[in-house]
């Protein structure tokens, strides 16, 4: 792009319409068509003359411009706008006679940060004075909006839609950087070898589908090796040797050093770092599906990361693209993918028809994932209903539930079988069941106060679960199938901000009332798993001195 062209070029005293005023007002649009795109949309208020240009320029593909404010767009606008006027505004291939190129009198935008940064920009790369003034301007926006409407309708009349659907599915709207701010981003630094090992073990295997294939009983023991693993391969590879094999189009030291930037391991935290090697991976030639599945899987993280307050409708699309991507790629959802699912996209396609409408693959996922839980659910159902008082801790007040019927201890008393209580731990309600103790005695199970959904029955493995606040206080279940009851409803307590009794102990010291339990690198490492979980919440000071001997 020559700016001296620009420059030269003469002010043409009319619009292309010949009737008005050559000034021009332009914005920043998020097309969420697959693949998605930003363009730069361009319109001559007084005669609705328009003109667009896919953005970044010359790429193949959009899905590597994603600009969060309005000095990451600016760069890229200013040469579009030059690239706009120098071709006249017009594809040249479709007009036999094209008007000579012209400058505008002026631009305008709506939004106040994209008219300074690209204001700033013009004037860093040396356009003539008056043109780096970008006015600022709401008067456009509907005359805007309007114009743009038929174009999108052109866009999606073409796709496999429905033609139902089509008047449902909104065109985008400008994009304003003043108004959003990307929330607070990465992972707090850790120097523990171990909890670096564990934290990006996390961060990488949520992504990828063999997570979902571990039994209950080998959770540990994977965690266990995956951390090894990432410890042994984080103390191998400095941060600027990856760095320097990424640039290099390493794939996989593109996805180690993305993960590491999200972990804060060894490199502060930068959402447009993260994004930048990621996008690498997926657009690399040589890049395996597996790897191409798990950066898209991680850009999902990145677009749901993005904001503690609401999700903005392209960070929203933006998700689903890369969620949809991970799931043909790798034949299936992994973790990460099925929680954006579960939590973000079914809630938020009940407002907004265009994400039902899209996205096949995701939600084909996600109806069989729906499918395995209710049959497993089922069948756990049928099983409990023939003595549910044997899987959930009989306590009023406890809410530890078991996979298989010896998961907890049933009374040892002379009650009848059929009314039979069963509890996490002796002490746990032999005062209120004692007067019942007794054969054709009544049954001493009280209602609980809160619904406890049934988890687990039916797995081959013996699991125990209970329900904690995870991340935000959404409510979620914790299972474990090497931790005592006394370590989970501490867990429970710490959720909702409570310092428990015992919170200041080592985990040897919690673990030595369990004859079953040996004290392992192995129950640790589930501890550690509990705590990134839970969250904040957790004691520091516990989290220390439960990993300190390992």
């Amino acid at each position: 792009m020559q700016v001296s062209k620009f420059n030269a070029l003469p002010r043409r005293p009319k619009s292309p319409s010949g009737l008005v005023s050559n000034n021009w007002h332009f914005d920043l649009r998020f097309i969420y068509l697959d693949p998605p795109s930003h363009v730069l949309f361009l319109v001559q208020p007084e005669s609705a003359y328009i003109h667009i240009e896919r953005l970044p320029l010359g790429a193949a593909n959009g899905i590597a411009f994603f600009p969060e404010s309005g000095t990451e767009a600016a760069p890229e606008i200013a040469k579009a706008l030059m690239q706009a006027f120098l071709d006249s505004l017009v594809n040249h291939k479709l007009e036999r006679n094209p008007p000579p190129p012209y400058a505008p009198w002026s631009l305008s935008t709506d939004d106040r940060e994209l008219a300074a940064a690209v204001g700033k920009e013009f004037k860093r790369i040396g356009v003539r004075e008056e043109l780096c003034n970008i006015k600022v301007s709401n008067a456009h926006l509907k005359v805007a909006d309007r114009s743009f409407t038929g174009v999108w309708l052109s866009m999606i009349q073409s796709l496999d839609i429905p033609t139902r659907v089509i008047p449902t599915m909104s065109p985008p709207e400008g994009i304003s950087f003043s108004i959003f701010k990307p929330a607070p981003w990465g992972e707090d630094r850790v120097s523990d070898e171990l909890e670096q090992g564990v934290k990006y073990a996390q961060v990488y295997h949520q992504v990828g589908i063999d997570a979902r294939h571990v039994p209950n009983s080998q959770v540990s023991a994977r965690i266990m090796e995956q951390a090894q693993a990432a410890m042994e391969l984080l103390s191998s590879k400095s941060i600027k040797q990856v760095q320097k094999e990424a640039d290099a189009g390493n794939d996989s030291a593109a996805l180690d050093y993305a993960v590491r930037i999200r972990c804060n391991l060894g490199v502060v935290p930068s959402r447009s770092l993260h994004y930048y090697y990621l996008i690498k991976v997926i657009q690399s030639s040589s890049a395996s599906k597996d790897l191409k599945s798990r950066a898209h899987g991680l850009l999902v993280d990145w677009f749901t990361s993005s904001s503690t307050v609401s999700l903005f409708a392209r960070y929203m699309f933006g998700a689903a693209f890369h969620a949809n991507q991970s799931v043909i790629l790798a034949g299936d959802a992994s973790p990460q993918v099925l929680w954006f699912g579960y939590r973000i996209l079914e809630p938020q396609a009940e407002k907004v028809t265009a994400l039902k409408a899209l996205y096949k693959p995701l939600w084909l996922a996600l109806e069989k994932r729906h499918q395995e839980v209710s049959e497993k659910q089922e069948k756990a159902e049928k099983k409990r209903e023939k003595n549910s008082n044997r899987y959930v801790c009989a306590a009023p007040a406890c809410y530890i539930q078991a996979s298989k019927g010896g998961g907890l201890r049933s009374c040892a008393g002379s009650c009848d079988f059929d009314v039979k209580p069963a509890y996490c731990s002796k002490e746990c309600d032999w005062k209120n069941h004692k007067p019942f103790c007794k054969p054709g005695a009544s049954c001493s199970i009280l209602t609980k106060e809160h619904d406890l959904p049934a988890v687990g029955q039916g797995q081959s493995e013996e699991v125990l679960t209970i329900p904690v606040a995870g991340p935000n206080g959404r409510p979620m279940m914790l299972s474990t199938s090497t931790m005592t009851p006394e370590m989970l409803k501490m867990f429970q307590a710490m959720s909702v901000g409570e310092t428990p009794e015992g919170s200041n102990k080592t985990l040897d010291e919690l673990l030595s009332k369990s004859s079953k339990i040996k004290v392992s690198a192995m129950v640790r490492v589930e501890l550690i798993r509990f705590i990134f979980r839970i969250g904040s919440r957790c004691p520091r000071a516990f989290f220390k001195l439960g990993v300190r001997h390992i």
